[in-house]
Formats: structure tokens, sequence, C-alpha cells
């Protein structure tokens, strides 16, 4: 990890949860959801968009944002991430000197989603700094390596589960939970 890196992480350690409108939100209520993850490659993408399309069908879920951070400058930016409507990314050049993203994230921040899931069990610095800033009435996520306190719900890890069966579990949770 780069200094800045290191420096950056430490900033946002000490920062206090953004004041919001928390409420528990269970799935089949939810009419806006965020998902937040990072997006290494294709078939990450493309996972993440069937389980978009999933939570719409199986759920009812109106309307599913996509959010992710792509480590490159937009003119490197792969062809199967363009900006869409229900799918909205930051890069590098996004992000200021401390980490803290601009842009794209800004609108994002501010809508106020009915629940704000985190799909990955460790976000880049750029995707943090979002999650605390979003102003979703829930915040879901599997247990943290940094900033557990900006979640509502928190999922334990359990070893050798894959990365479908963690989502499936999230969902099975949030669907089959009264959270008020």
């Amino acid at each position: 990890m780069r200094w800045l890196d290191q420096i950056n992480t430490r900033l946002l350690q000490r920062k206090s949860p953004v004041p919001r409108d928390v409420r528990g939100v269970n799935l089949p209520a939810a009419q806006r959801v965020a998902l937040i993850y990072h997006a290494p490659n294709e078939q990450r993408f493309k996972a993440v968009k069937r389980l978009a399309r999933q939570m719409q069908q199986d759920h009812g879920v109106q309307h599913v944002v996509r959010f992710t951070w792509v480590d490159a400058k937009p003119e490197h930016v792969p062809v199967w991430l363009a900006q869409k409507l229900d799918s909205k990314f930051i890069c590098k050049q996004d992000v200021n000197l401390f980490g803290h993203p601009q842009g794209e994230a800004a609108p994002f921040v501010a809508e106020e989603f009915d629940l704000l899931i985190n799909l990955d069990p460790a976000l880049p610095l750029p995707l943090a700094h979002v999650v605390r800033d979003s102003a979703a009435c829930m915040k879901v996520a599997i247990r943290q390596p940094l900033r557990n306190e900006d979640y509502d719900v928190l999922f334990e890890p359990r070893e050798g589960e894959s990365e479908a069966d963690r989502w499936q579990r999230m969902l099975a949770f949030l669907s089959n939970t009264q959270l008020t």
C-alpha cells in the first residue's frame, strides 16, 4: 500500500458517520436499492448485473442501481462498463488527493436509496467514502476491515463461502426479515 493510501485510510477511519434518516427496510418493501461493489473484470460485472435483475424479478424491487470503482483513467475504462441509467462508476480521475470521490459519486451519495448493499468483503478506499457519505436509509454489508460503523446490518463472513452463496444469504435475510 502506498504511503498516501495509508494516510488517506487513517483519515477516513477518523471521520464520524454521516447523519442520515435511518430506518429498517426489507427487500420486499424497498423501491430503490443500490449495489456497491468492485468490478475488476467483466465476469464480476455480469454477476452483479444478474443479481440486480434477480432482485427486480424475484423481490419486486422497482429500481436497482449498481455503483463501482474502476482503477483506471477514463480513456482506459472497458466498454462493458459504460455509464448507463442503472450502472454508474467512478475512476481515478474522479478521486481527489485524499481519496475522496467526486463526479458521479456526488449524485449517487445524495440519492436517498431505501437500501444500500455492499457486495464486497473489503471495499477500495473511494467506495468506502461513497458508503460513508451515502444518504441511504439502510446500509448492509459483510463485516469490513474498515468503517463498520457506517452499516446498519453486518453479516459475519463464513469460511469457504462462495461469493454467490454470500449474496444469496444476504438476500434471504433481507427478504425474510421484518426490519421496522
